[in-house]
């Protein structure tokens, strides 16, 4: 039986160019979750449809993650693109966001559902 993410990890999907603004309106929702509870929340990020981002889009996104480390546990990351594998593990680092990247949304539920560190 496969099991999926529990009531507490959240869902972005991600697609076209990123762009800051683009990357603000998507995580509004993300934002308001977070906002009304004090549980801290998974997020799993679909990016598999992104077809590219810019560089401020990425520093948003790191700067997201710094300003709420505290409120979310884990994040996955899935996409196919070796590339932004190495990417995903640098802004892990520059945000301090215990963050990963996957190439198939199963494996990345599974880490999602394994008990914290």
């Amino acid at each position: 039986m496969r099991t999926g993410p529990t009531a507490r990890t959240l869902f972005l999907s991600l697609d076209g160019e990123l762009t800051e603004d683009s990357l603000e309106r998507q995580m509004k929702p993300i934002d308001a979750t977070l906002a009304a509870s004090k549980l801290t929340h998974r997020l799993l990020i679909d990016a598999n449809a992104m077809t590219g981002y810019t560089s401020e889009a990425r520093g948003a996104f790191v700067d997201w993650h710094r300003t709420n480390k505290g409120r979310l546990g884990r994040v996955a990351i899935v996409t196919e693109r070796t590339l932004w594998h190495m990417v995903i593990r640098a802004m892990a680092m520059a945000s301090g966001q215990q963050m990963r990247p996957f190439s198939d949304r199963a494996t990345a539920e599974a880490w999602l559902l394994e008990p914290s560190d």
